[in-house]
């Protein structure tokens, strides 16, 4: 029960920086760490050994080489299973790219090593985070994208009905989802986890902005992501988070296309990227040319840390009883609402929950509901839908209150509860639970049709355009 609870904390936050649930939540031994890393050739040979004991579907090389609070977090199941996708989807093991190396802020013993790794039909990229003595303390993917057979487009996209290109703002990459048909289209950006993520924002086999972006474009909606991905150290692909002046650079890059309409761009946040797609809302509302709505999506409107320190307890208490083990998590995350809103109980830096105890902070000072609200009443013409579902278990029946007291008072929005709704907008029914995520499950179809339709009245009943139409 331990190691389905924890695993499912990280899920369910949307914390886990490639979608996949192998991450361990804390790198810190619990021993006073020595200041001499591992040498680099060693480093680089024990995260291969790490991966291709992963690819291979060795789990018990795999825990032989973990220390042991990494070999808390995964079951051999879920190990095996998620081998199994990657193999099935991406092919067999062709080589490894060129490592790139940075040293943990906290303790400068672990090397944190990302290796680009080349596969039949993809590349993906792992982080393993080696200690000294060549044991490996953290393991994650974090670029972590499939398709095809193992995560099949939803039913309600038109694959032939848009095409992606990709695009470039303040010296970021996004992928553009661009309707045929006539021009110019209304346009959404969607803003995911502020954590490092693919585009997608792939939670196991689940890929919610994908599904989102895919619908809305079937319906002849533009859509833009974020392609988190920088070059670092050794010319290696690493993650970046989204930011607000990524998404500031994005709209003033979009309102400049011909193809779009810059009298019908909207901006579109799920979880804690609704927190940001609140923020950059307010920030935008005296822009000359201001967007026209925004969408909020399964995010919390309570203090940000209450609503995460409920989730967790929600967590622990699905089998109607705490474990002494869970008590562990249950002190954890207490500590981290206690160091986010300074009270006693937690050191200044570290990783908590799976995240960086400054970016905690950072995100408990958004307020979404006052962010929303402020930007509506900056701009007569904005209108605003917020979405949470009944079976989430981190935006919850609480936070639904929140939001439609705090905008009761604008006429302009629009705020709904929908009781089949998970945290990644899968409809169904029962709590949410780590297994979600191990099955190609779609974001709700009625969920994204209505959205396209309240973000263009007739975009569900417009014929698909095709690819000659356009050029014809």
């Amino acid at each position: 029960m331990t190691v389905r609870i924890r695993l499912q904390i990280v899920v369910l936050l949307g914390l886990i920086a490639a979608g996949t649930p192998l991450q361990d939540r804390t790198i810190q031994p619990a021993t006073v760490p020595t200041t001499q890393p591992a040498s680099r050739q060693d480093a680089i040979a024990s995260a291969h050994r790490m991966i291709l004991a992963f690819l291979r579907g060795d789990v018990a090389d795999f825990r032989s080489r973990a220390n042991p609070r990494l070999n808390t977090q995964h079951r051999d199941s879920t190990l095996r299973q998620l081998a199994q996708l990657i193999r099935e989807e991406h092919g067999g093991l062709i080589a490894f790219g060129e490592a790139a190396i940075r040293y943990d802020a906290k303790d400068p013993s672990l090397s944190v090593v990302t290796v680009p790794t080349f596969m039949d039909r993809q590349a993906l990229a792992f982080v393993a985070v080696v200690t000294s003595g060549g044991g490996i303390a953290g393991f994650r993917i974090v670029s972590f994208t499939p398709r095809g057979r193992a995560v099949p487009q939803p039913d309600y996209v038109n694959p032939s009905a848009f095409r992606e290109v990709p695009v470039e703002a303040g010296g970021r990459v996004f992928t553009l989802s661009v309707p045929y048909g006539d021009r110019p289209f209304p346009v959404i950006l969607l803003l995911g986890m502020p954590e490092p993520h693919n585009r997608n924002q792939s939670l196991g086999t689940t890929h919610i902005l994908r599904d989102l972006a895919h619908g809305l474009a079937s319906c002849g909606i533009a859509a833009v992501r974020l392609d988190e991905v920088s070059t670092g150290p050794d010319g290696a692909e690493l993650p970046q988070a989204p930011s607000q002046e990524a998404a500031a650079a994005l709209l003033a890059m979009l309102r400049d296309r011909p193809d779009v309409d810059p009298g019908r761009l909207f901006i579109l946040g799920h979880g804690f990227g609704g927190l940001l797609a609140a923020r950059v809302t307010a920030a935008e509302a005296g822009a000359r040319r201001p967007v026209a709505g925004v969408v909020i999506l399964a995010t919390p409107a309570r203090p940000l840390m209450d609503a995460v320190l409920g989730h967790v307890e929600a967590l622990i208490r699905l089998d109607g009883r705490i474990a002494h083990e869970e008590e562990d998590v249950l002190d954890e995350a207490m500590a981290t609402r206690n160091a986010v809103t300074g009270r006693a109980g937690l050191h200044s830096g570290g990783r908590k929950l799976g995240t960086d105890l400054e970016q905690w902070r950072t995100l408990a000072a958004f307020q979404p509901a006052e962010d929303v609200l402020e930007g509506l009443k900056a701009h007569t013409g904005l209108r605003a839908l917020v979405v949470l579902g009944g079976r989430d278990l981190l935006a919850t029946s609480v936070d639904f209150a929140i939001w439609q007291e705090q905008l009761a008072v604008s006429p302009q929005a629009v705020v709904q509860f929908r009781p089949a709704l998970d945290h990644a907008l899968d409809a169904g029914t029962g709590m949410s639970r780590v297994d979600d995520y191990t099955r190609p499950r779609p974001v709700s179809g009625e969920l994204v049709l209505d959205i396209a339709e309240w973000l263009s009245p007739g975009s569900t009943t417009r014929p698909a355009a095709s690819p000659a139409a356009a050029s014809s």
